[in-house]
């Protein structure tokens, strides 16, 4: 059998680095070979599942590769196979066995288990290529250029964010609550408890300065706007990042029927309405009256504030594209106004403002209904008290463009 089973390394696409430490690792796994002991054996894949996976069934088909071992035998055995062979994978399940058969109690000390000298130079080996192994890039299934770490991390992020617990919350969010209620408790002789001592010390470190007198919190601000700045595909992370917000937003529609970007600017808008200064403007008022005067302040080398430029600008565009205003327009839109009945109500071309204006018609709501395709909605509760009443007339009509 040691023959077989060492014909097949030769002939396999691995490098063999010893040939007698080969010899003597197969001889140990079949000379250790005993009766499976629950709890207190592994069954050990002589030829690795990892390089060899099509001799993979060892409780069936392939049971000459297999070998039930002592977990301090099968720690050696591991440590024989990598002093014999070139195996990332081999030398990555001795690392780990290092610290998870030891963390679980199959093995006390791996150091005395082999000796000091030999786990030394593995470990160091190990170590080396598990760095190697971790960053080297390659392509995935889905065309990604990617790298074992990020593969491993992307694994295990959305496995906690897929474990969630009966109350709704996943790992990362039960983790937090946990280390947060334990920094709460965890109160110093200055009163302060540990949320506020991480606090305080973060803040001390990231306002050090560095030899260009630049403070750490600055330079790492920085570092970050560069790299989120860099276009990759003519796209930056921060714009990624806009689309992915915009797009949550968009799809998180409450019972209202109102989606994130609408609640957060009506919320705005409510906000804004309710701050009073001291000269009796809402924070709107005080808004429009800044920007007005931003426009009239700015002022280019012709004497023409912004105002008067982007009114340059616009007839500019008429006259060169020959616009027209309403029916004249060839290309002014046809839209009729319909009530809750399906009854035509108005015919609009190139006049719908006008028509909206004349009629005292909610023109926004008109225009939300024909551009999505549905009829205006109640009023939701934030909608102001003095609309209501109006709004409530016009339930159920809608405009569509013909």
């Amino acid at each position: 059998m040691i023959e077989k089973i060492y014909k097949l390394f030769q002939e396999s696409h691995l490098e063999i680095l010893d040939e007698n430490k080969l010899n003597e690792y197969i001889k140990f796994c079949l000379d250790n070979d005993g009766n499976k002991v629950k709890h207190n054996t592994a069954y050990h894949h002589i030829l690795p599942i990892s390089e060899f996976p099509e001799f993979g069934d060892i409780k069936n088909e392939y049971k000459w590769n297999g070998s039930y071992l002592s977990h301090k035998d099968h720690y050696i055995a591991h440590s024989m196979i990598i002093d014999a062979i070139v195996s990332s994978s081999m030398m990555m399940a001795w690392f780990s066995m290092n610290f998870v058969d030891k963390g679980n109690g199959r093995i006390n000390n791996p150091m005395g288990i082999i000796g000091e000298e030999t786990y030394s130079r593995l470990m160091k080996l190990a170590k080396e290529n598990q760095s190697e192994y971790l960053t080297k890039e390659y392509v995935d299934d889905e065309g990604n250029l990617t790298t074992e770490a990020k593969r491993r991390s992307k694994i295990m992020v959305n496995t906690r964010r897929n474990d969630i617990d009966d109350s709704g919350l996943d790992s990362y969010a039960i983790g937090a609550r946990k280390g947060k209620q334990t920094k709460l408790k965890d109160i110093d002789e200055n009163g302060l408890n540990g949320l506020e001592r991480s606090s305080r010390k973060a803040a001390e470190t990231m306002n050090k300065k560095q030899d260009n007198n630049k403070s750490i919190r600055t330079i790492a601000a920085k570092k970050m706007v560069d790299t989120r700045s860099k276009e990759v595909n003519g796209i930056s992370s921060y714009k990624i990042g806009g689309q992915k917000a915009i797009e949550t937003k968009r799809k998180d529609i409450d019972e209202n029927g109102l989606n994130g970007l609408e609640r957060s600017s009506r919320k705005g808008k409510q906000t804004k309405l309710k701050d009073i200064d001291e000269n009796g403007l809402n924070g709107l008022e005080r808004s429009s009256r800044k920007a007005a005067e931003t426009k009239r302040n700015d002022v280019d080398e012709n004497g023409l504030n912004a105002h008067q430029r982007q009114g340059q600008k616009m007839s500019k565009i008429i006259k060169e594209k020959g616009l027209l205003k309403g029916s004249k327009n060839p290309r002014a839109k046809r839209i009729n106004i319909y009530n809750e009945l399906d009854e035509l109500m108005f015919e609009c071309h190139g006049n719908f403002d006008i028509i909206c204006s004349q009629n005292n018609l909610p023109s926004n709501l008109l225009r939300k209904s024909y551009k999505e395709n549905k009829s205006i909605s109640k009023p939701n509760k934030y909608t102001n008290k003095s609309k209501i009443e109006k709004l409530t007339k016009y339930v159920g009509w809608y405009a569509k463009e013909i």
